[in-house]
């Protein structure tokens, strides 16, 4: 029997005003907690949580963030020279102001060394040389017979290493890159590298493929570890590049200029990259993203362009800005295998999209997107619906984005490669937001050198008809992009970027790295016979 107090209970006016107001805290709670994590989400994928702006605001803010100063900077003529020294490289290349006269570059022996005239860097008003180091010694750079600079070179295939002290003070590595090489190196502490973990299958931690080949840098040689008894690397069968010749020739330039410590590492093959966020691997790949752990490297085709200097050749021979069609030009292939609706990838291709929206505004934006043979072959009457509607080609165009005052930059299977060498051409690009990364891309910054448009690149034509108002600060952005190209995006920080990971890796090792010879092929390089190669310079 429940006992009672034989009174009435009392009223209580406040009670059900207490608990409505309790629950309607803990709705606003969670809801706030949802939106919160929904925010994260879309955050780490490097989209956004703030509700979508009308065009003119979005427009304001995006040209608000090149502050004033630097608009102003922008509208006076750059007047200084861009380069007029370098470090030994496989490109030697020299820019000017275009008001130098009589530029003379003298050999260590005091003749003139033969100078060949690129093009102009038209937003920085610098001529373009390109010239070789034939001997070693001091060069003299002198414009209308007064000295400019003096700095030592030997040709680029002498073998002359350095401590490493002397190589980041050579090729001007900067503190910023040593910490963001630090800041991908956290997770990695001293002696965690093991033996074990080496000897763990690859294919079976990665579950993947033939993508992966094991390096091995001793005695300041470079060793690829036999795949089935045969030398490596071998090609990949399929695959649509053939082989690791950049990233070997990047290797190997690294080692004739500096000492490298005993290290065993992975090399990604493929475009995208392998390694879990939760795995452990020394593994390095041209892309990477939030969810994995690879280690990033140069891409085959910018060390390529930036080694032979095809990125100064274009950027000197490009149009100029007031000459450029005013669009958005984009030219590329539909990556992905495949891109059928048998997966429905088509569905959130942004390329795909982008060459729909050129269809409706071929005033604003130039899109080419072309299909190889053998994709689609599961559902060939989609890629044939693409065609007929002129959404995708079978021919490749091509390539004229230095035409254009606007690039797009839209991913495929990962990130998207040519930025990297083409960022100096003297365009704006339209970077897609998207959660792959290169190494390099702590360099850009949003309205300052570059423009974001969205994951989806439904605001591609907002944007542009946004810039198509803008023009001399659009102007101020390629400009700025150029100097980033040519200033911190050089041979020399490709060099500097790859040598500091290889020397921070090298760090975390619990042993002494040793090779059984007959499992590995050492990759030979040619080097310039020892006696024309004065490396103390």
């Amino acid at each position: 029997m429940a006992f009672t107090s034989g009174y009435p209970a009392k009223p209580r006016p406040y009670a059900s005003l207490l608990v409505a107001c309790l629950f309607l805290v803990v709705v606003v709670l969670i809801i706030t907690l949802y939106s919160a994590a929904q925010c994260s989400f879309l955050f780490r994928r490097g989209l956004t949580c703030t509700p979508p702006e009308t065009p003119t605001v979005q427009g304001t803010k995006v040209y608000a963030r090149s502050d004033a100063e630097y608009v102003a900077g922008c509208a006076r003529d750059w007047r200084g020279h861009l380069r007029t020294k370098s470090a030994p490289l496989d490109s030697q290349w020299l820019a000017l102001h275009e008001t130098a006269a009589d530029v003379t570059l003298l050999g260590p022996d005091g003749t003139p060394v033969p100078l060949e005239k690129v093009g102009t860097l038209q937003l920085l008003n610098n001529t373009a040389y390109k010239f070789e180091a034939q001997h070693s010694g001091a060069y003299k750079l002198l414009v209308s017979n007064e000295p400019v600079s003096e700095f030592a070179l030997h040709p680029s295939d002498c073998y002359c290493p350095t401590g490493f002290a002397q190589f980041l003070d050579r090729y001007e590595c900067t503190a910023e890159m040593g910490e963001h090489v630090r800041e991908m190196m956290a997770r990695w502490r001293p002696g965690s590298i093991t033996r074990e973990m080496l000897a763990y299958p690859i294919d079976v931690q990665l579950s993947t493929h033939s993508y992966i080949l094991q390096f091995a840098i001793i005695n300041n040689k470079l060793y690829c570890k036999l795949q089935d008894g045969q030398n490596c690397p071998l090609p990949t069968e399929g695959f649509w590049f053939v082989g690791l010749d950049p990233q070997i020739r990047l290797i190997q330039a690294i080692l004739r200029k500096t000492r490298i410590p005993d290290m065993l590492f992975f090399w990604n093959q493929a475009d995208n990259p392998m390694l879990h966020h939760y795995a452990m691997q020394p593994i390095f790949s041209p892309s990477s993203a939030e969810w994995f752990a690879d280690l990033l490297f140069p891409v085959f085709n910018m060390i390529t362009d930036k080694f032979d200097g095809n990125d100064v050749t274009s950027a000197a021979t490009a149009t100029p800005w007031e000459e450029r069609r005013d669009v958005a030009y984009f030219v590329g292939h539909l990556t992905g295998q495949p891109q059928t609706q048998a997966y429905g990838s088509h569905l959130i291709n942004p390329r795909l999209r982008a060459a729909e929206i050129a269809l409706e505004r071929p005033d604003l934006l130039d899109v080419s997107v072309t299909v190889s043979e053998d994709q689609g072959k599961d559902h060939p009457e989609y890629i044939k619906e693409l065609l007929d509607r002129g959404v995708v080609q079978k021919e490749y165009k091509q390539d004229q984005r230095g035409a254009a005052k606007y690039v797009i930059d839209l991913p495929g299977n990962s990130a998207a490669w040519r930025l990297g060498s083409r960022l100096g051409d003297g365009a704006v690009t339209l970077k897609s937001l998207t959660a792959w990364n290169e190494f390099w891309h702590y360099l850009l910054e949003p309205g300052k050198n570059i423009l974001m448009i969205g994951e989806w690149p439904d605001d591609l034509v907002e944007k542009v008809e946004a810039a198509k108002k803008h023009d001399s600060e659009m102007r101020c952005v390629a400009r700025a992009a150029q100097v980033v190209a040519f200033t911190r995006l050089r041979q020399e920080d490709l060099l500097c970027w790859t040598a500091l990971n290889l020397h921070h890796l090298s760090t975390k090792y619990a042993f002494t790295p040793n090779l059984t010879i007959s499992e590995w092929h050492e990759i030979p390089v040619e080097h310039r016979d020892p006696e024309k190669c004065r490396c103390t310079t």
